[in-house]
Order: structure tokens, then C-alpha cells, then sequence
């Protein structure tokens, strides 16, 4: 009741710009989405709203501009999709055969499904699935593994410290 009464009270002076910190922190899954579609509909009515919160899972389901702060500095400023553009996800190739892969030259970690192939572009990614192919090593699959708002975070900040 305390972060919906600091809320109001905040609204109550007509605001251009609402600062929250945590305004998620202590409240159940209901309230939490109550807070949420609040926040998403003050915005949409023309107020500039800023969320610090450590729940990155929820500020990615509400926020159109991100900001990271690290060791005091903004790291990073824009769309989520802007953001997404600095981490390389992980690259899976399946494959019955994960050794035949490994012994032509390609620097992977074997899984249980194939190969895992860290830090690599679109272009090399197209160049080791050439020399596979061409290597005669069957791939059953070729996909980006999935990324959070909190692995891209970990990945930006070296696991939590400075870029």
C-alpha cells in the first residue's frame, strides 16, 4: 500500500516527470501488473516516466527507452532493440556428429545437441556453416541461443563491472 500511496501522491501534482526507484519492490504478481500497466499508461499519455529497478525481467515488459548505469556512468542509452545490437547471443549448431565439427579449426564448446560457438557475427557465422557443409558434417539446426534484458546487462557490464 506504501508504493501505491507514494505513487498517488506523486500523480496527484499532475507531473511531466515521475522518478521511481523499485516502485514494483514488495508488491504480488497482481499488483506488480496493476504498477506496470499504470506506469505503461502515464507514459502513454504524455508523461516521461523513469524506473530504476533491478528487476530488469520487468523494466523490459515496460520500458521503450533503457538506461544502464554502471560504476556511476550511463553506459547505455536507447530502444531495447538498440541495445540488443551490442551483445552477440551465442550461436548453437546442432549436429549428430559434434567432434566432426570441432575437427575442422572451429573454436565451439561441444553440447549435448552439437556445437556452441561464443562471439561470433552474422558473416562468420555464414562462414563456419559453409565449411561444414562443405566438410561434409550433417547440421540439423542453426539458431541464436535466447537472450534476457538481464543477460545482455551481464554481457555489457563484463558479469557486473565497467564495459
Amino acid at each position: 500500500m506504501k508504493q501505491r500511496l507514494g505513487i498517488a501522491m506523486a500523480l496527484a501534482r499532475n507531473p511531466a516527470l515521475l522518478i521511481l526507484d523499485e516502485p514494483t519492490n514488495g508488491l504480488d504478481p497482481a499488483g506488480i501488473e496493476e504498477i506496470r500497466m499504470l506506469l505503461v499508461d502515464l507514459a502513454d499519455r504524455g508523461i516521461t516516466v523513469m524506473v530504476s529497478s533491478h528487476l530488469l525481467d520487468e523494466i523490459d515488459k515496460m520500458a521503450s527507452v533503457l538506461g544502464i548505469l554502471a560504476g556511476g556512468r550511463m553506459i547505455f542509452q536507447g530502444t531495447r532493440d538498440q541495445l540488443f545490437e551490442h551483445s552477440i547471443p551465442d550461436l548453437i549448431i546442432e549436429t549428430p556428429d559434434p567432434q566432426a565439427a570441432l575437427a575442422h579449426g572451429i573454436t565451439a564448446a561441444p553440447v549435448p545437441e552439437g556445437i556452441r560457438i561464443s562471439g561470433i557475427d552474422k558473416d562468420e557465422t555464414a562462414k563456419v556453416v559453409h565449411r561444414l557443409a562443405v566438410a561434409g558434417v550433417p547440421i540439423h539446426e542453426v539458431r541464436r541461443v535466447s537472450q534476457s534484458l538481464e543477460d545482455v546487462f551481464m554481457d555489457l557490464t563484463g558479469r557486473g563491472g565497467l564495459l
